[in-house]
Parts: structure tokens; C-alpha cells; sequence
């Protein structure tokens, strides 16, 4: 299987921080009647903290979730580099 890690703006990608407070809402999406909240990116320097993502449809979920932080939180994206991992 084939696994990925991406790294943004010159950092590595770590995948969502459900934790923190969230940095902006998307609109509702079709049959959700709420608006979504949109949690920060967690980005390192660290490679080995970078989070593997397996096969291409789950790649292709992350960079939507890179999308949604663009479209709807303001997120400035200046770069984007997808590695294959392993």
C-alpha cells in the first residue's frame, strides 16, 4: 500500500488538532444542518512527527482538510510538497 506525508509551507504536516479552539466554521455541508467548526493544522519541523498517510483516497481526505482551512479560516497556503513514505 502506498503511504504519503505532506509537508506545508516548509513544514511538516501532523494532521488536524482536534483539541485546540477552532480557527474558523465552513458552511454546512448538504445534509448537516450546522455549520462545521474547522480546527488548526498541527505543522513540525520534525519529519519523524509527521503523520503517514496511507493510500490515496486518505490523501486525498488531508488535502481537502488543507482545502477547507484555505476556503473557509483563512489558512495562506505558499507551498505544498506530498512524499511517498517507506
Amino acid at each position: 500500500m502506498k503511504s504519503y506525508i505532506m509537508k506545508i509551507n516548509g513544514k511538516y504536516y501532523g494532521g488536524i488538532d482536534y483539541d485546540a479552539e477552532p480557527v474558523g466554521k465552513a458552511s454546512h455541508m448538504g445534509w448537516q444542518p450546522n455549520a462545521n467548526e474547522i480546527e488548526p493544522m498541527i505543522l513540525t519541523d520534525k519529519k519523524d512527527e509527521a503523520k503517514i498517510i496511507d493510500c490515496n483516497i486518505n490523501l486525498k481526505s488531508e488535502l481537502d482538510r488543507v482545502y477547507h482551512r484555505m476556503r473557509y479560516a483563512g489558512f495562506e497556503l505558499r507551498t505544498l510538497e506530498v512524499e511517498r513514505s517507506g
